[in-house]
This record gives C-alpha cells, sequence and structure tokens, in this order.
C-alpha cells in the first residue's frame, strides 16, 4: 500500500489506485502538509494570511500577488486604486494616498505623478493639480496673477480672480483688465454683475445711469 501524496487525502479503504482513493485538498485557499492522512481536517491546512491557492492538490501556498496599482489578500479579487492613490509594490493590501503636489489622475496607477510648475493640490490624495497662491488659471497653464488682480489662494483661475479697486473687465473669461478712468466708481472683486459703483455701468463703469 502507498500513502495519499502530499497535497492529498485518503477516503476509500481498499482502493486499488490513487485515482479512487485520493482527493486532493480543495482550490479554496487550502494546502497539504502530512501524507497518508485520512481526512481534509488531518491532510489540508487553511493557507496563512498573505499567501493563497487556487489550485486543487497543491503541497503549498503562493504568496498574495496583486500586482502594483492595486490592492488585495488574494487574486483574482484585487481591485484598483483610485485616483489619487497608489501602490508600488506587489502584494500591498491598501493603496496611499499621493502626497501633497502629486496625483494620479487614473485609476490602478503604481506610482503619483507631481504637478507641473506653479501648481499643486489642495490636499494629499487629489486627482487634480490646481494653481499656487499667486498665480491663476488661464489657458490651461499658471501665470503670474496680474497686478490689476488678487490671487492669494491656491486654485484661482480666470473666472475667479478678484479685481482690485479701479479696475475693469468685460466679463468673468475676459483676460483684459482696464484702468477705471475714476478710480472710485470701480469697486472691484470678483461679481463683474456688480463691479461698478452704485448708479454707475457699462465700460469702465462710466456710463450714469438715468436721473444721475
Amino acid at each position: 500500500c502507498s500513502p495519499c501524496p502530499l497535497g492529498t487525502y485518503g477516503i476509500n479503504a481498499g482502493a486499488t489506485t490513487r485515482q479512487q482513493g485520493c482527493v486532493e485538498c480543495p482550490a479554496n485557499n487550502t494546502y497539504g502538509i502530512k501524507e497518508g492522512q485520512p481526512s481534509s481536517e488531518t491532510g489540508c491546512r487553511t493557507c496563512a494570511v498573505g499567501t493563497y491557492q487556487d489550485e486543487a492538490g497543491k503541497a503549498s501556498c503562493k504568496p498574495t500577488s496583486c500586482p502594483a496599482g492595486k490592492k488585495g489578500i488574494n487574486p483574482p479579487n484585487c481591485t484598483d486604486c483610485r485616483t489619487g492613490r497608489y501602490s508600488q509594490a506587489t502584494g500591498l493590501t491598501e493603496c496611499r494616498d499621493c502626497p501633497a503636489g502629486y496625483v494620479t489622475r487614473h485609476r490602478g496607477m503604481a506610482d503619483c505623478t507631481r504637478c507641473p510648475s506653479y501648481q499643486t493640490t489642495v490636499t494629499e490624495g487629489a486627482s487634480t493639480c490646481v494653481c499656487e497662491a499667486r498665480f491663476y488659471r488661464v489657458n490651461d497653464t499658471c501665470a503670474p496673477c496680474p497686478e490689476a488682480g488678487e490671487c492669494d489662494r491656491i486654485g484661482s483661475d480666470l473666472q475667479n480672480i478678484t479685481l482690485k479697486r479701479g479696475v475693469w473687465r468685460a466679463g468673468p473669461g475676459d483676460n483684459t483688465f482696464s484702468t477705471c478712468p475714476v478710480n472710485e466708481t470701480c469697486v472691484g472683486g470678483n461679481d463683474t454683475a456688480a463691479i461698478c459703483l452704485e448708479c454707475h455701468h457699462g465700460p469702465l463703469c462710466a456710463i450714469c445711469n438715468k436721473g444721475y
């Protein structure tokens, strides 16, 4: 008589072949620990955390192998890191946030990309770069804040830039800033609908309302 080999266990007495008398340890994260055993309880063992086995009848487990850019324990149950997060090595169970100033714009990334010059992120774990303070976004780049405006916070753009007093522009998408002939009539701010002093309107806030 020959013992059932490692990775299997015996269930049928009097069997004449291995196929008749031995059963493989199942593929659901188990492996064989000793040959010639009469049951799965004595012949098979569950894989340890950080390892797995997806094939039946094996004598050992495999190391967890979710690839870089993913997280998980047992393949094929690996999940892509979301945007703003990454995993650089094989077998990681969790993804990490990109540090401030770095982003991942797509899922499943193994590393983060540094924001372009004069750009940063609002928080760690971000997927979008914004302009640094004292810069504003125009034409898909970050330019120095114009003398006519204020860009004290990060994330300023052409639409939300704050105009200084005495400056006028035609609308939130207009990158042309003009000095008002009468400084007091242009009150500044970032609401172009209320950029003129009360009772004034029009280009450069130079037109008085009717009755003034």
